[in-house]
């Protein structure tokens, strides 16, 4: 075997490893987590305060508006609130392993007083790639 393929084989192996070592780094469940802080502001105008934890190694994209979800707990079941007439931006958010992000999330101007959850689905950024989801703990709307 020449030099050249021999550097060649040890680029390509070395490529190779990092891109294994990245798909070890992919959250498990519970590694990505959301804490509501607050629901603040009147009814018609409710917002949470919330905070994201990545505990992860990999670092995780995000928009609370595209792929976040809202359920409303009903007679012991969620049941997803329809959300469709919200405007989103298409931005992606990018939170990196093993660091915490302040957040707001603004409800719909008529929701209904009850018992809420947000869930919200994470693309991994690294090799490999994938998603994770993560829900607060149920919530009152007063």
């Amino acid at each position: 075997m020449n030099i050249r393929a021999s550097r060649r084989l040890l680029a390509f192996a070395a490529l190779c490893a990092g891109c294994h070592a990245n798909d070890a780094t992919a959250p498990r469940a519970g590694q990505v987590s959301i804490l509501v802080r607050s629901v603040s502001g009147p009814t018609s105008a409710t917002s949470l305060q919330l905070e994201i934890i990545n505990a992860s190694e990999a670092a995780v994209g995000y928009n609370l508006c595209t792929n976040g979800r809202l359920d409303r707990l009903l007679a012991g079941q969620w049941e997803l609130v329809d959300m469709s007439g919200r405007a989103c931006t298409l931005e992606l958010r990018v939170l990196a392993g093993n660091a915490r992000a302040d957040e707001g999330y603004r409800l719909p101007s008529t929701i209904d007083a009850g018992t809420y959850r947000l869930v919200v689905r994470f693309s991994v950024e690294s090799t490999g790639g994938g998603r994770v989801s993560a829900s607060t703990d149920p919530f009152v709307v007063p």
